[in-house]
């Protein structure tokens, strides 16, 4: 039992149950790998969940604008890399400019994934 959304849900709540202690600088990006289906053990859904991923309002150095970013963004950067039979389970949490779009099959992570997704964040 790997209880996915509520890691997600914890991960993403601006009181910080999960004690991360988002630094104030920080950008906030969270990362989920699953081989599962998504599961709760507290009765969470995706409806539940994605709303509060696209708001990080007081957490980290959220919100983003220019010129550090190339538009105001107020978002949790949600990456999640899951079996591909279970990817609709998570498209509306883990998207950047069109539901899905970060989501990934687990058996494709590699360097040039990880690459792509931290090149706005990590030194040439």
């Amino acid at each position: 039992s790997e209880p996915s959304y509520d890691v997600l849900f914890d991960l993403t709540a601006q009181n910080d149950p999960a004690g991360i202690g988002w630094r104030g600088d920080a950008y906030p990006y969270v990362f989920i790998l699953g081989d599962e289906m998504a599961q709760t053990w507290r009765g969470l859904t995706e409806a539940s969940v994605a709303p509060q991923s696209e708001t990080c309002d007081g957490i980290g150095g959220c919100p983003c604008s220019p010129p550090e970013c190339d538009q105001h963004t107020n978002e949790f950067e949600v990456h999640c890399f899951v079996d591909p039979s279970y990817r609709n389970e998570y498209d509306t949490i883990c998207y950047n400019d069109a539901f899905g779009d970060n989501v990934y099959d687990i058996n494709s992570i590699n360097a040039e994934i990880l690459r792509d997704i931290f090149a706005d964040v990590c030194l040439p």
